[in-house]
């Protein structure tokens, strides 16, 4: 027999206290009494063994719960005890209503009636998986951390990853006694089949075969001929037995909203494809209408920005590479122009080739090598660079590279206000940098381009095209922009699951601890010592 928690039989020094003071309540007193009849009578009627049998009975009792505190096991059941890891499928497809109410009720329930079944000495973990599989509870036996755990399983509509759940339970339990792996999940996974091929990994089916019909792709992209135009393409995919005919509603929020029957073979896909005006942008939504056990699949939502081409002010002395590079980008109107206007109508962007106004106007702009300074900078003259650069801090919008471009010239700028480099060379010498300001940003493009051969490159356009970008007010969009998990994955759709579930024979853990039997043992001594020994009766 071993004990959990050893240092608990310290406490069987009480027993030192209890029999000294035995000792000083029944020692031997000289008293002088009037007369010795009385007192014959009471110690001929005394019961010598009751004091020597009540200290025995309050020493056992001491050592019964100093035994419990202690926790006692059998070596032989704390090496059988088991760690389990409890994964519980949380995608889209447990939102399926063939089983009631949901997949994932049921499969919480289950998970519940797991719980109950640990024994002591075993651990349990739990386990949720999506996406990403997510831990809420480490190895435990605290039975109600566990039910917290399952409490806060929540349905989602993303994709199953139920391969990398079961690798992330592997890690969990190795190196540990045996281990077992239990998989609450419909089956409707790819990753299902290699999970399974672990005898320590058992599948615990929930739900049955439910046919389903659901959105399997939306796509939108610009019309090349047309800008303000926009192609959308939507596929609906029935994974059931039987063909399935349903309304397909579609359209832009606060547009006109298109209908259209379809009618989906069993096992096959039908596509649908239509032209719609997006140069306004919006929330593209569509919904299909048909009975079957998952709702999450028959919405699906996609964000169209607008497609108003950008209005560039290029003001320049001449440089045909940079109105060439800035023309040749489709969503650009560009003007060009020697002088700053005094008003800036349908600008913007405003591209300034050089010239450095004394106060910069209230717009985004594009400052390429300035040459003067003004409210933001002042320029300090040139610094002359002879050598191949390549470029350290990419721009988000495009992944331009700009490794061997020789710059030979920087405008040498000291910024009135700190300045974020968006682009560098490898030496640090900043090539792109952003100025902040309330009334539109800032962009500096400090390499000369008269002695550089940016201008000459393929990336010149690209580099100018997420300037532009950036400067731009972001298109428009609806909030809350949702995107439905099919689109993530299309398995999550077919509801007829791949695995193979096996019958839930995870067993009761074990019997009742010992330290449970010692403490009843206790109880029971207390009642009897003071039944026999303490009670006293008044008549």
């Amino acid at each position: 027999m071993g004990f959990l928690r050893p240092e608990q039989l310290a406490w069987a020094l009480l027993a030192v206290p209890i029999v000294a003071l035995y000792l000083l309540r029944f020692g031997r007193r000289r008293r002088a009494v009037s007369s010795l009849g009385l007192w014959r009578d009471t110690l001929a009627q005394r019961n010598r063994w009751r004091t020597p049998v009540s200290l025995a009975a309050q020493l056992a009792l001491l050592a019964l719960l100093v035994l419990a505190l202690a926790e006692p096991y059998r070596p032989a059941t704390r090496s059988q005890a088991r760690n389990v890891v409890l994964i519980v499928d949380t995608s889209a497809s447990m939102n399926a209503t063939d089983a009631a109410p949901t997949r994932l009720v049921q499969a919480v329930t289950e998970a519940q009636r797991l719980v109950d079944k640990i024994g002591q000495h075993e651990q349990m973990a739990v386990v949720a998986s999506d996406a990403a599989p997510r831990i809420l509870c480490r190895s435990t036996g605290d039975r109600r951390l566990l039910r917290a755990a399952l409490a806060r399983i929540r349905p989602t509509n993303a994709p199953g990853r139920l391969a990398d759940a079961v690798r992330l339970a592997h890690r969990m339990v190795a190196g540990y006694n045996n281990p077992t792996i239990l998989v609450l999940s419909d089956g409707c996974d790819d990753g299902v089949t290699e999970s399974l091929d672990d005898d320590r990994v058992r599948l615990i089916k929930i739900g049955g075969e439910a046919a389903n019909v659901g959105v399997t792709h939306l796509a939108v992209r610009p019309d090349p001929l047309l800008p303000s135009q926009a192609m959308a393409l939507v596929r609906v995919e029935n994974f059931g037995q039987q063909a399935a005919t349903g309304s397909l509603e579609f359209g832009l929020s606060g547009g006109e909203t298109r209908r259209e029957q379809l009618s989906v073979p069993a096992g096959e896909a039908v596509a649908h494809s239509w032209s719609l005006d997006a140069s306004d942008g919006g929330l593209l939504q569509v919904v299909w209408t048909v009975d079957d056990a998952l709702a999450a699949d028959n919405r699906a939502w996609v964000s169209i920005g607008a497609q108003r081409p950008v209005g560039v002010l290029l003001v320049s002395p001449g440089n045909p590479s940079l109105e060439s590079a800035l023309a040749s980008n489709p969503l650009v109107e560009l003007t060009v122009e020697q002088e700053v206007p005094a008003e800036l109508t349908s600008v913007d962007v405003l591209v300034l080739d050089g010239l450095t106004p004394p106060q910069l106007p209230a717009c985004p702009i594009l400052a390429v090598a300035p040459t003067g300074s003004c409210g933001l900078w002042q320029r300090s003259g040139t610094v002359s660079v002879i050598a191949r650069h390549g470029w350290d801090g990419l721009l988000p919008e495009l992944d331009i590279d700009l490794s061997g471009v020789v710059f030979e010239e920087f405008a040498d700028l000291n910024f009135a206000s700190p300045a974020t480099t968006l682009a560098a060379t490898v030496g640090g010498r900043p090539i792109l940098s952003e100025l902040t300001r309330p009334d539109g940003n800032v962009l500096v493009l400090h390499p000369t381009l008269d002695k550089s051969d940016l201008a000459q490159r393929d990336q010149f356009p690209l580099l100018l095209a997420a300037a532009i970008k950036r400067l731009t007010p972001s298109p428009r969009r609806d909030s809350d922009v949702q995107a439905a998990a099919n689109l993530c994955n299309r398995r999550e759709s077919n509801l007829l699951s791949i695995g193979t579930g096996r019958a839930n024979t995870f067993r009761s853990g074990g019997s009742t601890p010992i330290w449970w039997w010692v403490v009843a043992a206790a109880v029971l001594l207390f009642v009897g010592e003071w039944w026999l020994y303490q009670r006293r009766f008044i008549v």
